[in-house]
Parts: C-alpha cells; structure tokens; sequence
C-alpha cells in the first residue's frame, strides 16, 4: 500500500511539472530541450548542423501583464530614449507601454485632440525618436500621430493632397503601416498599397517624396511573352509592379534598414540598407547575399517542386553593425554581421517554446531579442547561450581594436562549433591586422573567405618578393640563358637527334622477312609510336596554321585516332587538373568532392555530341569529311585548352582577386582559339565556304541543343516509368 502511495504521488508530481504554463516564467538553463535543431550555411550553401544560440527565457501574454488579452498586436518596439517598450494591439486600438522589467507603465488608447479626446482606429506601427516622442501610424484613421512623453499631441500627419512633384495624389488612400524616424526626425513610413518605394517626411510632417524605390526585376521570356500578347490576355495578366517593402528600422547613423516580403525582385535585395539619398549600400560579402532560407526546386517521383525562401516581416538594428530579421514563413530568426555574414539562426514554426505562428515582429533588448507572434498574441523573449554570447565579445573586440583579443574569443567559438567558418574568418582578419599575413591566409582558406585571402595574399606576395629579390632574379638570369643556349645550338641538336633516328630506322626498318618475329614487333611498335609522335607535335603547327593544317591533316598526313584520342586525354586530364589545382581565390569547388567519371563525362559529352550531329548534318549538306576525319579534327581543336590552361591553372596560385580580369582573359582566349580551329577546321575537311559554314555552325548547336532536350525528355520518361512501377511494387507490397 505504501508504495503504491509513493508510486501515485510520482506520476501527479510529474504530472504537475509537465503541465506547468511556462507562460510569463523565467527559464534559467541553458540546457533546455529546445523541439528545433540550430544549424547555419556553409559555403555550399549547405545546412550543417550548430550549437543553439538562444533560448526561450520568458513567455509573455496580455494577461501576464495585468492588461487583458491582446488582439491582433502587430508591433513591438523599445525606446532608445528610455529603454521602455511598446506592444502595438491593434485589434484593441491601444498601444501598452511597458517598463524595461516588462512591467505595465500605462495604456495609451487615446490622446487629447484640440480639446477632445480622439482614439486610435487599427494602429500598426510605433516608432520613437532620441527625445522620447512617439510616432504612431494610425492606419484605418489614414493618418500617423505624433505625440510626447506626456502624451500631449504634437502633430498629426494626414495624407499627401493634389499635386506634388511628379506624383499626382488626387484619389490616394493613405494607410500608414509601419515607421521609423531618423536622429534628424526625418520620417519614414511603409503603407500599404503604395509600390513606388517608402514615403518619406520632414520635421514639420511635409511630404518629401519617395525612398529608396528598389528596381523590378523582369523575367526576359515573360516580358516577350506579354508584349506581344493579344490585348485582351496583357490586361488579365498581373502587372509589373514595383516592390512593397514589409518593414524598417533606422541606426545611429541614421541609415535604413528595410525588409521586402514580397515583389518582382532578386532575393539579394530582400534586406537593403539605404544612405540619405536613397542608394542600398548593404554589403553582401559573405558566403551568399542576406536572405535567410534559400529558395530551392526539387525532383522527385511526383515531379518538380518548389521550396520556398524566407519571406522577412521586420529588421532590428543592434551593436557592432548586426542586425536580426524575422521570418515569417518558417518562423526563425536570422542574424548578419555588418558584411552579411550569417552568425546563427534561432526559431521555429510551431507551438512549443522558441516557436512562432505568426511572427510580426522583433526587437533587440541589449543581448537579448523578443518576437511578438500575431496568431498566439504573445512575445518570446529569447536569451543568448554563451555560444551566441561567445560571437557578440568576439565582434566587440574586433570593431574596438583588441584584434589578439578577438582572435582568442574566436577560438574558443571554434571549439563549440567546429562547423562556424565565420571564426576562422574572424581569426584571420585579427591575424592580418597584426602582419601576420601567412597565417592569415591560412585561416582564410578554411574559412573559405576567398575576398579576405586574397587581401592578405597582395601583402605576402609582397613580402616573400622582397625577401627573395635576389634569388628571383639569380632565376631569371638562368631562364634567359637557357633560352639563348636553346635557340642558338637548335640546328646541332636536331641534327644529333636527326642522326639517331636514322639510325634507328636502319636497324629496324630494313629488316628481311627471315628475321626472328622479336625484331619485327619492335619494328612495328617503334613505327606506329613514331607516327604516333609526329602527329601529336604536328598538333601544335596545326593551332598556329589552322587552314594549312588541317588541309594537310586531311590530304597528306595520315590520318592517327591514336594521337587525336592522345590529345582528347590530356584535355580531359586538363579539365582535372584545373578543378583540383586552380588557385584557392579562382576555385570555388569542394576539392574533397572529385568525381573523375563526372569530370571525364563533362568533357567526353559535349565533344561526342558535336562530332554525332555534325557528321549527321553535314552528311545531308554535302560534306566531304568522315566522322574520322571529323573526331581527328575536333580533338586537335582542343589542343589550346590544355596548352593555355595547363599552365594557366598553376600561374593562377600566385595571383590575387584583383587580377582576376588577367586570368578571366586567358581563360576566354584558350575557349575562343579552340572554337576558331574547330570552325576552320570543320570548314576544311568537309570543303565549305565561310559563309555556309556560319550556317552549318548554326544548325550543329541548334542540333546539339535539341538533342540534349530529347535526351532529358527521354530520362525523365525514364524515370516517371521507373517511378510508376515503384509506387506498384510499394502498393502491393504494404497491401501484403
């Protein structure tokens, strides 16, 4: 009986635990079970996995507050002059303003106008500048007022009228939405509807005119396909309109931060920071633009299907240059350091704790950050782990000058999170800012920060030249008389060799047939070699003398499948060499991910696709070539690739990003000579004109482009087949 009775007392103590609202409760561990994995990008754009970097501390509801439940809140916002907060609960036509503790202060839902007591009709927005005035946009009233600490009106701004500028507001509906206000009292205002960028105000509350206006990204094969659209179809289809920006916060220096929802625009524009005259000066370096989750299209046996990005509502601008933006398609939000680097992701769409419905809103409190979710009428306030508090000390000492300091913080965020590029890329800017360039690099490298190696490497490079100066030129001097010694004993040397060979031939080429069969299979191999041989130099007079060449190629010289497939093998060698050894600023591959079968096909596709369709097209154009001839032909055009590229790909190791124009040259050049000797020498073998053979080239790439469509079509039948009889094979095996 006793222990049943301890048994009974267990199951409803745990029962309690777990039935315990954590709403307006502190949760003090680090070590919570948070129900979402943390993870961030890598260079690949890889999710690989990360240490949480906050935690749900405090769940806080309208009744946890003492003011009622809250109905539709739609925004949060702490003052910079106080540190007080304001909850937006439009669906109650009330802001709450709360103490720093996120205690209740007061409820404002009214304020004195001209003497009468006038109320707020579906606010949406609350902003307040350095001297404590507030900035609320009173959307369904059409108008955004402006009052102080004390609550006393000071101005209402109502919409623009008649003609202003260029922009003709005669039938405008004014709905502000969302605001912000600069140190200088500069207003800005997102409302709804209103596509030609942020409307911006004066002190006074004048109209300026509009900011920050992003360009409309237009798909070319859609433009065409509604321009020459009948009439009647071009007005059902949606029109090009410009982007709604979703929200918008101001910094110290008084540039915008703006998020876009949605738009005819490139996802790398999602988040913009705008100088005074408008212009996006947000910088973009990390491993992809800012832009939360990627969007992505998959295939499986159903067919394509796409994955959406994030779709951001809010941004908040906090110390040392960060800023978070909230997701509300998944719920989570994302910070990015001052160069668009992604420091972690926290959140999740879902019930639990850390999750979010119908996130609006979020809001920096010093370290921590708080999410009002519109659907659940609740704010999350999230803390920092000492992962996330590990990153925010390790960018302070960076941007006030303790470079060792910040070096030495890093390192130990690498040891929470082996995965965290970003650390290396922290250790080597605090390495370069010391002259420690080599070890700069080196932490560059693994962090993949291609951008900020290749700054080091200018002063390496440098530094080792100017060390070596005297070796460098010892070698120099050596190269130039090599070079002398080659040209000017060249006619004694090829005599010497000329004697040898000849001596060869006489003891292997004037043989009886009673000799032993040892000496005329030495004869044979030495022959077919020497052929061999000569054909495979004789390439390299083809590429300089493309017409002579391949006329001799075709009349005069035999014709060897053994040195053209030679010369297709180091190519193909080439191509593998170049993706492994390329220069680590020039290569953006993952070396430990090399596929030969991949790199052999890359090459062997392409180049069997052109010698089948142009041996089928030029048999029906009255073509004199073989397909011999025509894969003879095609191989010794490739000749350029390797003799440029080869070289090329170890040259690039000792370049820096700012020559990547040399290196983007020679790597066009090398293209371009092999496809000037491919037409040339497809024009000789089959006895074209110039002109016809524009023509053939044409037709040979449009029949290489149907091919490859008819070969896609074909594997995706395939693979819809294959699928269809997996699903039967599946059925019937469950229904067993």
């Amino acid at each position: 009986m006793k222990k049943s009775f301890y048994f009974l007392f267990l199951i409803f103590f745990l029962l309690f635990i777990f039935s315990l609202d954590i709403q307006g409760s502190t949760l003090d561990s680090e070590n919570l079970d948070i129900p979402y994995p943390s993870y961030i990008y890598d260079f690949w754009e890889e999710p690989v996995s990360a240490p949480q970097a906050y935690y749900p501390d405090q769940i806080i509801t309208g009744k946890d507050l003492g003011a009622g439940s809250l109905s539709e809140p739609r925004d949060l916002h702490i003052s910079s002059y106080n540190q007080n907060i304001y909850i937006v609960d439009s669906g109650n036509n009330r802001i709450i303003e709360l103490n720093p503790d996120w205690t209740v202060k007061r409820i404002i839902d009214s304020f004195t106008n001209r003497g009468e007591e006038d109320f707020f009709n579906n606010p949406r927005g609350i902003y307040t500048n350095p001297a404590g005035d507030l900035y609320i946009t009173d959307r369904d009233n059409g108008r955004i007022v402006i009052l102080d600490q004390e609550l006393n009106l000071k101005n209402i701004i109502h919409s623009p009228e008649g003609q202003v500028g260029d922009v003709d507001f005669t039938d405008f509906r004014f709905r502000p939405s969302k605001i912000a206000v600069d140190r200088r009292n500069r207003i800005f205002v997102v409302a709804d509807e209103v596509y030609e960028g942020i409307m911006e105000f004066d002190i006074r509350g004048e109209f300026v005119g509009f900011f920050g206006a992003p360009s409309v990204t237009v798909d070319l094969f859609e433009y065409i396909w509604r321009r020459y659209s009948p009439q009647e179809r071009r007005e059902r289809l949606a029109l090009f309109l410009p982007t709604e920006f979703s929200n918008l916060d101001v910094d110290r220096e008084g540039f915008v931060f703006t998020t876009v929802a949605t738009g005819t625009i490139g996802e790398e524009h999602f988040i913009r920071k705008l100088n005074t005259a408008g212009r996006d000066i947000l910088l973009r370096e990390g491993f992809t633009p800012p832009r939360g989750d990627y969007g992505s299209t998959l295939m499986d046996a159903a067919g394509e299907y796409v994955i959406p990005g994030s779709v951001f509502v809010d941004i908040t601008v906090r110390e040392n240059e960060m800023y978070s933006v909230l997701d509300r398609r998944r719920g989570r939000v994302f910070t990015y350091d001052r160069r668009g680097n992604l420091l972690y992701v926290f959140g999740y769409d879902g019930h639990l704790k850390g999750g979010f419905r119908y996130p609006r809103a979020v809001e920096a409190q010093g370290e921590k950050l708080a999410v009002l979710d519109g659907q659940t009428n609740r704010i999350t306030v999230f803390k920092p782990t000492e992962y996330a508090r590990k990153i925010h000390q390790a960018l302070d000492y960076y941007h006030s000058g303790s470079y060792q300091r910040s070096v030495d913080i890093w390192r130990e965020v690498l040891r929470l999170n082996a995965n965290y590029d970003l650390a290396y890329t922290g250790i080597g800017r605090g390495e370069l800012f010391q002259d420690n360039f080599e070890a700069a690099m080196n932490n560059f490298r693994r962090g993949e920060n291609r951008l900020d190696y290749s700054r080091a490497f200018v002063h390496y490079r440098k530094e080792v030249i100017e060390e070596n100066i005297t070796l460098i030129g010892l070698l120099l001097l050596i190269i130039a008389v090599l070079l002398f010694l080659i040209i000017k004993f060249r006619a004694p040397v090829l005599g010497y060799l000329e004697k040898i060979n000849q001596k060869l031939e006489n003891r292997f080429g004037n043989r009886n047939n009673n000799e032993s069969e040892k000496i005329t299979v030495v004869s044979l191999i030495y022959d077919a070699l020497k052929k061999t041989v000569d054909l495979f130099f004789y390439g390299f007079q083809v590429i300089f003398h493309p017409v002579g060449g391949f006329w001799n190629l075709k009349h005069e010289k035999p014709k060897s499948i053994a040195a053209a497939t030679f010369h297709l093998i180091i190519v193909i060698i080439t191509f593998i060499f170049m993706r492994q050894y390329t220069g680590f600023i020039f290569n953006p591959r993952d070396l430990t991910e090399l596929n030969t079968l991949v790199e052999i096909a890359s090459v062997l596709i392409p180049f069997f696709l052109w010698c089948v369709v142009s041996w089928s097209l030029t048999t029906l154009m009255e073509g004199k070539g073989t397909f011999t001839e025509i894969y003879i032909t095609t191989a010794y055009s490739l000749i350029p690739v390797a003799f440029i590229n080869i070289p090329l790909t170890v040259i690039s190791n000792y370049l820096t990003g700012e020559e990547h124009m040399f290196y983007l040259f020679i790597l066009v050049m090398s293209a371009v000579w092999a496809f000037i000797l491919l037409f040339f020498g497809t024009l000789t073998i089959h006895e074209y004109t110039a002109t016809k053979m524009l023509l053939v080239t044409g037709a040979i790439i449009l029949g290489i482009t149907l091919t490859m469509f008819i070969g896609l079509l074909f594997f995706n039948l395939v693979e819809q087949v294959f699928g269809f009889f997996s699903d039967i094979y599946m059925e019937i095996v469950y229904r067993i």
